[in-house]
């Protein structure tokens, strides 16, 4: 973690490359799903569709303002595929990494007495050891914006119970 950090508010974007990435993946499927398709076999529309529906999500991320974390001194913005969604620091008990079979994402648990998406976050800790997870690390290595994240919530004005999780692996 370095010892100075950019001024808030900030905003990182998922990295362009990977979603590129990603979009042409998933348009080289929709070309086999309509091979498929034209050669007679009908598994190749359900190949086209759910190819082409990653791609059209992937396209989405890589659009202005599509994506991304922004970091302010009452919380964070979530917004992905232009939904965007409100945490504030003081909801939050600590941030971790959550190690899942393709990769490492950053999970947080919410404070004891946060009501909200009760299943949800029940199913999310069932999977992941976390209540909720950053579906990107928005062009950081899960481990420093897991520090990043732990960093401003302990400086935010409503303080914070030292001991988060940071670095346990699940």
């Amino acid at each position: 973690m370095p010892h100075t950090l950019p001024p808030l508010p900030r905003r990182l974007h998922p990295r362009r490359l990977s979603w590129f990435g990603v979009f042409l993946l998933c348009v080289g499927f929709v070309a086999v799903g309509a091979w498929m398709i034209g050669s007679g076999e009908a598994t190749g529309w359900l190949v086209a569709v759910v190819f082409g529906i990653g791609a059209l999500a992937a396209l989405v991320v890589l659009l202005p303002n599509g994506a991304y974390l922004e970091l302010d001194a009452d919380g964070f913005v979530l917004c992905s595929l232009f939904r965007r969604r409100r945490v504030y620091w003081a909801e939050v008990e600590g941030f971790g990494l959550a190690r899942i079979p393709f990769g490492t994402m950053v999970g947080w648990d919410y404070r004891p007495g946060y009501g909200a998406g009760r299943r949800r976050r029940a199913v999310a800790s069932s999977l992941s050891g976390f209540q909720a997870a950053l579906p990107d690390t928005y062009g950081l290595p899960a481990e420093e914006l897991a520090a990043l994240l732990e960093h401003h919530r302990l400086l935010s004005s409503q303080g914070a119970r030292p001991g988060a999780r940071l670095g346990r692996a699940m």
